[in-house]
């Protein structure tokens, strides 16, 4: 029996698409089996006034006994800045959409990016989620000075995820 790949796109806008294999079957979101359960359009790299998108994506590991995935969000400037960016970056919590994840970040004119990793989260199902940067003017980030959202669109439900097995396809890459 002649074994067949298939591949999924994750998203590199600066260098980009890396192909990926796709999830296993009983771990993968319906595509297009019907409309109740297809993925959304993969969403595109976004450019705001301050920062553009080079990458995003989910990254999926194991703790302890619970299945995980963190958000992986790399911006560069989109001009070059004269003075440090400070800004939050708030992930949409799967558990719960009114408390986002949070993590503060800052960005150096000599630095080329920000890399930015959420903790991590359960509760990861097959759909959008939003990863909001506010930007700040200073680092007491008492006035906003711009925001940039970025959707991230994850291909896994972790609930499905029950052995290391499920992710084989993910250790090709």
């Amino acid at each position: 029996m002649r074994k067949r790949v298939v591949y999924l796109l994750m998203f590199v806008a600066a260098a980009g698409l890396v192909l990926l294999p796709a999830a296993p079957a009983n771990v993968s979101c319906a595509w297009a089996q019907n409309n109740k359960g297809a993925l959304p359009p993969a969403p595109t790299a976004v450019r705001s006034d301050y920062l553009t998108t080079e990458l995003f994506s989910f990254g999926i590991d194991k703790e302890g006994e619970a299945w995980v995935a963190r958000y992986t969000l790399s911006v560069v400037p989109t001009k070059p800045l004269t003075k440090e960016l400070f800004f939050d970056v708030r992930f949409e919590n799967p558990l719960d959409k009114e408390s986002p994840l949070v993590v503060r970040q800052s960005l150096k004119p000599a630095d080329e990016r920000a890399m930015v990793v959420s903790p991590s989260v359960t509760g990861l199902k097959c759909g959008l989620y939003k990863a909001e940067v506010v930007i700040y003017d200073s680092d007491g980030r008492e006035k906003s000075i711009g925001t940039h959202v970025q959707m991230i669109r994850s291909a896994y439900d972790l609930s499905k995820i029950k052995k290391p097995k499920d992710l084989e396809a993910l250790s090709k890459c």
